[in-house]
C-alpha cells in the first residue's frame, strides 16, 4: 500500500511523509552540521583536478567547499580559483561546437548528457565573471537563461561580457510551456518533451545578441548601454615582444595601452608589407595592411606614444638616410674623379645610386606617396601626428579636380594596384602594381565629428579605419621606464620583419607570398566567419555594418600580423607559412575588440550634448573609483568649480535615469559627519562590488554589465 501510495514521488518528499530521517538512507552524505546531501557537482581545473565542489541540499539550499588536503572539506570558497563548469570538456570541445551556458549545474549536466556542450558559473545569477568570458574567445556561445528577472538579468550580464570575445552569442528564451508543463530552464524543457532537435530550431530563429541603444531595462530605470563602456584592449593576445613593450610604455608614459597598440599594430603590418599575404582559400588573400586612428582630446599623450610606437621605424629610416648619403657621397667623389680623367680613360659614367627606401612616409599627397612607393616595393607607413589633415585634403584635391584620390587610398588598403599620370617631371607615368600603405595617426573627438562626413561612410573610407576612443588619465610624473632588454627585443622583432622577401613571378617581378590556413587554423577561422557573418548580416545597411564586413578581413590581417610576428620572435611552434588556430583565435579578438570600439566611438560622434554630457560625467565618476561627493566633483571639473547646485542636479538626473544613487555612509568613529556621496550602479548594486559568488542566487547587474572588481583600490583619474 505505501509503495503504490508513493509511487513516482522524489525520495525527499517519501522520507518527509513518513517520518523517517534521510540520514538513514544517506549515512555518508551529510555536510557535518546534520544537513542531507542529495547531490554534489564537481569544479575541476583544466587537468580534471578538484577545486571545489558545489553541493545541494534537502531542503534545497547549496554551499560550496574545497579539499582540505588532508583527505576533508573547507567550507567556503576563500583563494579558489574560480572556474566554468565542465571546464576540461569546454576546453576538449570541437572549435566549431556550440557552447551552451546555462543556469545552475543540473542544466549543465542534463545538456550534456544530450551530447551538448555545457556550462555554468558557480554561484547562480549574476555572478558571472569576466575571466569566464576568456575562456570562451572565438566561439558561438548560446546563453540559456532561466525564466524569471534574476535569470533575464543574468543573461543579459553573461552576454554582454562575452560580447566582443566570443565568435558569437545568442540568449535563446525558452517556452513557457511544453505538452502543457510549465518551463523555468533547461532541465524542465528536457523533461517536458523538449528535443535536441528542438532546441537547435530555437537557437537558430534566435537572432545573434548585440548591444543597442534601448539598453537592458532595470525595473523601470534604464542602465547605460554596454556601448558606453571602454573595453581594454587586449595586449594578451599580441605575442610577448609587442604586448611588454605596450605595457611598459603605458607605463613610462602614463597612458591606455591604446595609445601605443593603435601605432604598433600599422607600424608591424607595414614591416610585413608587401612580403606576405594570407590566403583564406584559392580567391581570397588579405594584405598587411593597417589603417589605425586613435581618437582623444589635443594634449592627451597621442604624439609622445605614436613616436615611442614608431622607434624603430624611425631607427630604420635613419639607418637607410646615413646609408644613402654615405652612397651618394662615394658616387660625388666618383663623378668628380671620372670628370678629372681623360676621355680615353674615362669609361662608363658612373652609376646614380639607387633611390632611398622610405618605411616612414609624412607626406599625404598621392602624387609625392605614390614616387616613394617606387622606390619601397615593400610598402610604407604614413604616419601623421593628425589625421585631420589627410581627410582635409580629401576634399582640397577634389577642388582641384582630383578626386581620385580617395580611390587610390582604397586601392592602397588593399594593396592594389595604382597609376599615377604627371604632365610634368623625366617619369610622366608612375605605376606600382603592389601599393601596400598602412596608415596611424590622431584625431580630436570634435573634429573626427565634423570630418567624418556621409561621403567616407559611402565610399567605404571610414569603415577601413579601426578607430580607438582609449580613456585619457590625468598626467602624474612616474619614474617609470621601458626596460632596455624589452627595447630591444621589439627591435629584433622589427629587423627579422625587414628581412622578410616577396615571392617573384616568372618575369622576376615581385609580389606577396601567400600564408595559408593549417586544419585548426581554417576550422578556428571558418567558425568566427559563419558566427560574424550572422551579426553583420543583422547590421544591413547601416554604417557600423560596413565596418563589421571590413573587420571580417580585418581579423585575418591581424592573424597574419600576429603570425609573422611570432615566427620572428623566435616562437618553434609557428610554421611561419600556415597559420595555426592560435594566430587566427588572436586576430579574431583584436578584430572583434574593433568592432566593439567601432560601435562606441560611432554611438558617441551620434550623441545629442545632453547625452554627451552624461556620458562624460559618468566615465569621470568611473575613473575616480566609481563615488563622489559634490565637493570632490566641483574640484576635479572646471565648469562645476563655482556651481555645486549643477553638481547636485547632473547628479540627481544621473539617479533618476537609474544609473547610480545617493548613500550617506555611516559616522566613523572619529566622529564628524560624513559627506553624502553618489555612487554608481543599479537598484542598489555598487559598481564597485565584486559580487559574492559563495550564495547561490541572487543578481547583480552594473553599468559595464560586467564584474566591475574592486576599482577602489587602483583608482585613476580621467580627464574628460
Amino acid at each position: 500500500m505505501l509503495v503504490k501510495c508513493f509511487a513516482g514521488c522524489p525520495v525527499e518528499r517519501i522520507v518527509a511523509a513518513v517520518g523517517m530521517k534521510l540520514g538513514d538512507l544517506f549515512a555518508d552524505r551529510t555536510s557535518g552540521n546534520g544537513r542531507q546531501i542529495v547531490e554534489v557537482y564537481d569544479y575541476t581545473d583544466d587537468d580534471g583536478d578538484l577545486l571545489y565542489q558545489v553541493v545541494r541540499f534537502f531542503p534545497k539550499d547549496f554551499r560550496q567547499r574545497r579539499p582540505d588536503g588532508k583527505g576533508g572539506w573547507i567550507w567556503n570558497m576563500e583563494g579558489a580559483r574560480r572556474v566554468l563548469y565542465r571546464l576540461p570538456a569546454l576546453l576538449k570541445a570541437d572549435p566549431l561546437e556550440r557552447i551552451f551556458i546555462v543556469e545552475g549545474e543540473k542544466d549543465a549536466d542534463t545538456l550534456a548528457k544530450l551530447g551538448l556542450a555545457a556550462t555554468t558559473n558557480v554561484g547562480g545569477a549574476g555572478k558571472w565573471r569576466v575571466e569566464h568570458s576568456d575562456v570562451l574567445k572565438g566561439r558561438d556561445v548560446v546563453v540559456i537563461p532561466d525564466a524569471d528577472d534574476p535569470g533575464r538579468r543574468h543573461g543579459e550580464q553573461v552576454a554582454r561580457s562575452l560580447h566582443g570575445k566570443a565568435a558569437a552569442v545568442r540568449v535563446v528564451e525558452l517556452p513557457v510551456q511544453v505538452d502543457g508543463r510549465k518551463v523555468k530552464d533547461a532541465s524542465d524543457y528536457i523533461a517536458a518533451g523538449g528535443t535536441i532537435e528542438q532546441l537547435t530550431a530555437l537557437v537558430e530563429a534566435t537572432p545573434i545578441w548585440t548591444p543597442t541603444a534601448a539598453t537592458v531595462e532595470a525595473g523601470d530605470k534604464i542602465v547605460l548601454p554596454r556601448a558606453e563602456a571602454y573595453a581594454p584592449f587586449p595586449v594578451d593576445v599580441l605575442p610577448a615582444a609587442v604586448g611588454d613593450y605596450i605595457r611598459a610604455g603605458a607605463a613610462a608614459l602614463g597612458c591606455d595601452p591604446a595609445f601605443i597598440a593603435q601605432p604598433l599594430l600599422a607600424a608591424l603590418a607595414s614591416a610585413i608589407g608587401n612580403t606576405r599575404r594570407i590566403q583564406l582559400k584559392r580567391t581570397w588573400r588579405e594584405p598587411s595592411v593597417l589603417w589605425t586612428g586613435t581618437v582623444a582630446p589635443s594634449g592627451t599623450l597621442k604624439s609622445p606614444a605614436q613616436e615611442l610606437a614608431l622607434g624603430p621605424v624611425n631607427r630604420r629610416l635613419r639607418d637607410l638616410l646615413r646609408a644613402h648619403q654615405a652612397e651618394r657621397a662615394r658616387y660625388d667623389a666618383d663623378v668628380e674623379a671620372w670628370a678629372q680623367m681623360s676621355r680615353d680613360e674615362r669609361g662608363e659614367k658612373p652609376a646614380m645610386p639607387a633611390p632611398m627606401e622610405h618605411p616612414l612616409v609624412n607626406d599625404i599627397t598621392v602624387e609625392a606617396l605614390v614616387d616613394r612607393l617606387s622606390a619601397t616595393p615593400r610598402g610604407a607607413l604614413v604616419a601623421v601626428d593628425e589625421l585631420s589633415g589627410w581627410f582635409g585634403s580629401f576634399g582640397r584635391y577634389k577642388e582641384q579636380g582630383r578626386g581620385a584620390d580617395v580611390a587610390h587610398y582604397l586601392s592602397m588598403h588593399r594593396a592594389g594596384a595604382v597609376k599615377i599620370d604627371r604632365k610634368l617631371g623625366d617619369r610622366p607615368t608612375i605605376y606600382i602594381a603592389h601599393a601596400a600603405v598602412s596608415i596611424t595617426g590622431g584625431i580630436q573627438p570634435t573634429i573626427l565629428r565634423r570630418l567624418l562626413t556621409r561621403e567616407f561612410f559611402d565610399n567605404g573610407l571610414a569603415a577601413r579605419l579601426l578607430l580607438a576612443m582609449p580613456p585619457v588619465k590625468t598626467k602624474r610624473w612616474t619614474d617609470a621606464e621601458i626596460p632596455v632588454e624589452v627595447e630591444e627585443r621589439l627591435q629584433r622583432v622589427f629587423d627579422a620583419l625587414w628581412e622578410l622577401r616577396p615571392a617573384q613571378d616568372g618575369n622576376g617581378e615581385p609580389y606577396p607570398a601567400d600564408v595559408s590556413l593549417m586544419d585548426a587554423g581554417k576550422a578556428a577561422w571558418v567558425a568566427f566567419f559563419n558566427a560574424h557573418s550572422q551579426q553583420e548580416a543583422a547590421l544591413a545597411g547601416a554604417d557600423l555594418g560596413a565596418t563589421y564586413s571590413k573587420l571580417c578581413g580585418g581579423a585575418a590581417r591581424l592573424a597574419l600580423i600576429v603570425h609573422q610576428v611570432r615566427f620572428a620572435d623566435g616562437d618553434k611552434s609557428v610554421d611561419p607559412w600556415h597559420a595555426d588556430d592560435r594566430s587566427i583565435a588572436s586576430g579574431v579578438t583584436l578584430a572583434q575588440w574593433y568592432c566593439r570600439e567601432a560601435e562606441r566611438v560611432y554611438g558617441v560622434l551620434g550623441e545629442a550634448d545632453e547625452e554627451r554630457g552624461q556620458r562624460e560625467l559618468v566615465e569621470l565618476i568611473r575613473g575616480m573609483g566609481g563615488m563622489v561627493t559634490v565637493r570632490e566633483l566641483r574640484h576635479k571639473r572646471r565648469r562645476y568649480r563655482d556651481d555645486a547646485a549643477q553638481v547636485q542636479a547632473d547628479l540627481d538626473g544621473l539617479v533618476e535615469g537609474g544609473i547610480g544613487r545617493w548613500e550617506t555612509p555611516k559616522p566613523s568613529d572619529q566622529g564628524g559627519h560624513p559627506s553624502r556621496r553618489f555612487v554608481l550602479g543599479v537598484n542598489g548594486v555598487n559598481d564597485n562590488e565584486t559580487p559574492d559568488s559563495d550564495s547561490a542566487s541572487g543578481s547583480n547587474v552594473d553599468v559595464d554589465g560586467v564584474d566591475g572588481g574592486n576599482a577602489m583600490e587602483n583608482r585613476e583619474e580621467v580627464t574628460i
